[in-house]
């Protein structure tokens, strides 16, 4: 074999090592970006997350102000129904007595005028 042909092998398989590692370097390159890239997104996922998760801590703080808010107005209102309850009851009581006083007073009058007829 003649020493051009050993020289051309072997600078083909020193140009074919090189470029298989330049490949292998390249790939774990692009693995490297690949993950720089899916950190990012990642990293913006997590923040638009939060965000969303903070965002609906404040409006379940605000909803649960205002159930407070209407539960006191609830309490508040029941106390003022039961106290006007308790009057209409202690009016519908004295207007039954009433009632009774001017039917009672109405069978009077109805008899002094019968007795008043019988008389003149």
């Amino acid at each position: 074999m003649d020493t051009s042909v050993i020289v051309a092998i072997v600078a083909a398989v020193a140009a074919l090592g090189s470029a298989y590692f330049t490949y292998k370097a390249s790939t774990k390159a692009t693995n490297v970006e690949n993950k720089k890239v899916d950190q990012a997104a990642y990293d913006r996922a997590i923040e638009f997350y939060q965000k969303q998760l903070d965002d609906a801590n404040k409006q379940i703080e605000r909803v649960t102000a205002q159930m407070d808010r209407l539960n006191a107005q609830l309490d508040k209102v029941s106390t003022q129904l039961s106290a006007e309850q308790e009057v209409s009851g202690t009016l519908r009581s004295q207007i039954r007595l009433l009632q009774t006083q001017v039917d009672i007073l109405t069978g009077t009058i109805e008899e002094l005028r019968a007795k008043l007829g019988k008389s003149s």
